[in-house]
């Protein structure tokens, strides 16, 4: 779920939905049928992820343009935020993996985990200066830079769906 330009945009399992109001919703214009699992808004765009490897933007939330090929290494479902200039790829693999962006066309694959990270990527987001990952096994990762990834723990081992910062929490 995400909101910029005016539009609200939800990541729903068969299509992109968006509405100007948030209470009339109508489905987006995709090239591809996929399992969309995640959206995010910055710089003026909004971008989306699948559980089948492909990307998506899109600058109205409504026409959606696909990102190259299907990602094989994005082959699993990946959640998406945006911060400090920078879309953030989390792919939930059996291993944490990210890819990052500054347009939400063009990615980079250059992260590195300081631990041993053994959960998946199963909620973003970025907030207070840094991106936080949570895994559904009791550990958590953040990074200042989308590059080097410190590890650190939550106390419940919980699936995690989002997590989200605001006002300082």
């Amino acid at each position: 779920f995400a909101y910029g330009n005016g539009v609200y945009v939800v990541a729903h399992m068969g299509c992109m939905l968006y509405s100007e109001d948030g209470i009339t919703w109508t489905e987006g214009t995709t090239p591809v049928v996929g399992g969309w699992t995640s959206v995010a808004y910055g710089n003026g765009r909004f971008v989306a992820g699948s559980t089948d490897g492909y990307t998506i933007y899109s600058d109205d939330g409504k026409n959606w343009t696909q990102v190259g090929g299907k990602f094989e290494y994005l082959a699993t479902n990946h959640k998406l935020a945006y911060g400090d200039g920078k879309f953030v790829a989390a792919i939930s693999t059996m291993a944490f993996a990210c890819l990052y962006s500054t347009d939400g066309i063009t990615w980079k694959w250059d992260c590195t985990v300081d631990g041993e990270f053994s959960g998946y990527a199963s909620a973003i987001c970025y907030g207070g200066d840094k991106f936080v990952v949570l895994s559904p096994h009791g550990q958590a990762l953040y990074s200042y830079d989308v590059i080097n990834w410190e590890m650190t723990t939550v106390p419940v081992e919980a699936h995690y769906n989002s997590v989200t910062y605001g006002n300082g929490v």
